[in-house]
């Protein structure tokens, strides 16, 4: 479980393990890694990992064959984020979102997929973003990496052995604290500035993890899980609709047919 030591990747890692499963918590910040595992018990192991490099990926596996035999399931969660327009983005700041979360996914799959097909087995779910279908202004990098997430998994999924499945879930955010904590241009903040109050973005009245969490890990669970055995290279919309247009309410509250 990359990302496991908050937000939807720690809402998770909690879901895995009430359903039995061994959880190897891995994060970028190794306090909220070993924090989750002790929390989840004997079943659980820490482990400090950057998605972005490959050494990360191997010690993660390691510890996984190491201390539990085998790796059934990967759930690529962890993923970070700058705030900017497209024309105000630097690039190493492009870069280093699409170096987690895009090629964090990649180094995941490219490392499990090897011992997923030899044993004939196994289910891998990537977190991509509903906001690839209705696109918000100041996420170039993010949208960009969410959808090669989407991508690499219709990919994989057509190159995994059978009994190996890869799908992908396009959720909502991840939490007030990924959203405050992000980088982000002048221009961006002054946006949110303006707008927190009225959108419900400030950090005050934000929805928090446990929110975007309780609406993810169903899905989560279920594609992780034998259930989902006929689901490969499928993507789950986990976005209330959103994506799908204007809802008689939101009309009646005064949205144009257009949004």
């Amino acid at each position: 479980m990359t990302g496991g030591g908050r937000g939807v990747g720690a809402a998770a890692a909690r879901a895995y393990a009430a359903e039995g499963a061994h959880v190897v918590v891995a994060d970028i910040a190794a306090e909220r890694a070993e924090a989750m595992a002790a929390e989840l018990g004997s079943r659980a192991r820490a482990v400090h990992c950057d998605v972005g490099e490959e050494a990360g990926w191997e010690e993660l596996v390691d510890v996984a064959l190491r201390e539990f035999g085998t790796v059934d399931v990967l759930a690529n969660v962890a993923a970070t984020l700058y705030l900017g327009l497209l024309v105000e983005t630097p690039l190493d700041a492009y870069l280093r979102v699409n170096r987690v979360n895009e090629v964090g996914t990649f180094l995941g799959m490219r490392t499990v997929l090897p011992i997923m097909n030899k044993a004939g087995r196994g289910s891998i779910v990537n977190y991509a973003s509903s906001g690839v279908f209705r696109v918000p202004p100041f996420h170039t990098s993010y949208i960009a990496s969410k959808f090669a997430v989407r991508g690499l998994t219709k990919a994989a999924a057509m190159e995994a052995s059978p009994g190996v499945r890869v799908n992908c879930v396009s959720g909502l955010g991840g939490g007030s604290a990924f959203l405050h904590e992000a980088p982000r241009s002048e221009a961006a903040q002054e946006l949110l500035d303006a707008t927190a109050s009225v959108k419900g973005f400030d950090q005050a009245s934000a929805v928090d993890e446990k929110w975007f969490g309780e609406r993810a890990v169903p899905t989560l669970v279920f594609l992780a899980s034998d259930d989902s055995i006929g689901y490969n290279g499928a993507d789950f919309v986990l976005d209330e609709g959103r994506s799908v247009g204007i809802t008689l309410d939101e009309m009646r509250r005064g949205a144009g047919p257009f949004g």
